[in-house]
């Protein structure tokens, strides 16, 4: 962020012919996430090559989605497509375009010059998807553990949490630990939700470490007390 207010902001005003623009959607991206209490992210659908967008969470503080290709694959589960299952399961609030998006499910909402920034009329603020009866109250939503509490749930109620599944992501209601499923976004494409059988009462999922993840510290630490050990013996 201060990269950006400094040399390499004055570097991007320059070569960047909507550097103002963008300057303008920022604020207007900002001002909109301080007046909102429920989640969205901003989905950018942007030239493949274009990461300017990539930056504008450090400053409207909204969780972004980018569409098409990215350089950095730093996770197992990548999406990259603009299908309405993928967008509502990220429930994606506004849709940003360089120039105008002609296709169904966006209304305009404002336009910062060549920005244009489309509402998605099919936004689901909800981060979850159960199947079958019930009803679902959200207690805690966090990065590393997630709330739910269930009521008037039947026999063959499922619940999708839409969070990509990963092995240490752990379910447990009632004192039992539930077999979390991977689930698809959309189709067969993306099968990264977690899926759980439910009942009534409290859901806690919870990213916990593994033994192979306590092993791996354990690694790590004994390295890196050779490495200072090496250094005094160098001294």
């Amino acid at each position: 962020q201060h990269y950006l207010k400094t040399l390499g902001g004055l570097t991007l005003k320059r070569s960047i012919p909507y550097w103002s623009d963008y300057q303008e959607f920022l604020r207007w991206s900002a001002q909109k996430r301080a007046t909102r209490d429920d989640f969205y992210r901003i989905a950018y659908e942007l030239d493949r090559h274009n990461h300017l967008m990539m930056g504008a969470p450090a400053f409207n503080h909204t969780p972004y989605y980018k569409v098409g290709y990215t350089p950095a694959r730093l996770y197992r589960h990548v999406v990259e497509t603009t299908e309405d299952p993928v967008y509502r399961a990220l429930s994606v609030g506004y849709v940003v375009g360089l120039g105008p998006l002609l296709r169904p499910g966006l209304e305009l909402e404002a336009r910062f010059g060549s920005l244009h920034v489309y509402r998605y009329k099919e936004f689901r603020p909800e981060r979850y998807t159960l199947t079958g009866p019930g009803k679902v109250e959200v207690v805690t939503f966090g990065e590393e553990k997630i709330h739910l509490r269930l009521s008037g749930t039947g026999p063959g109620s499922r619940l999708k949490v839409h969070v990509a599944n990963y092995p240490r992501w752990r379910a447990r209601q009632g004192g039992k630990t539930l077999p979390i499923t991977e689930a698809p976004v959309y189709g067969t494409t993306y099968p990264m939700l977690m899926e759980v059988p439910v009942g009534d009462g409290d859901l806690v999922f919870d990213y916990v470490a593994r033994s192979v993840d306590w092993l791996g510290s354990l690694a790590t630490l004994a390295g890196l007390a050779v490495l200072v050990l090496l250094v005094l013996v160098e001294r």
